[in-house]
């Protein structure tokens, strides 16, 4: 997906008992030559993925919902509001679910 860079995207995953269908266009939230200064990265300076992909939107059949998705080469991140709450979406933080690319869904109040 990072090398077809798709303009719009329908998310599909299983939450809650039932399919959610996140609709997403591309969003540009970083200007050009976008960088972290940090005290832990040798020269105080990441660069951010230049090939991840960001995306917002909302789901499918919900007016008011919101959603912002990033996609990123080892993960997707993602946060999705309803009137439930916030789904989100990350990366399970060990060496065996980094190696499986195992993410935790989860919701928050």
């Amino acid at each position: 997906m990072l090398a077809s860079k798709p303009v719009s995207i329908d998310f599909t995953f299983l939450f809650e008992n039932k399919e959610w269908i996140i609709e997403l266009e591309p969003s540009n939230i970083l200007s050009e030559g976008f960088f972290v200064t940090t005290g832990s990265v040798p020269a105080g300076k990441f660069s951010y993925p230049q090939e991840a992909m960001h995306y917002r939107g909302k789901i499918k059949g919900k007016p008011g919902s919101f959603a912002a998705v990033s996609i990123l080469p080892e993960q997707v991140v993602a946060v999705i509001a309803d009137e439930g709450g916030n789904i989100n979406i990350g990366a399970i933080n060990t060496t065996e679910a980094k190696l499986a690319q195992e993410h935790i869904i989860y919701r928050d109040r």
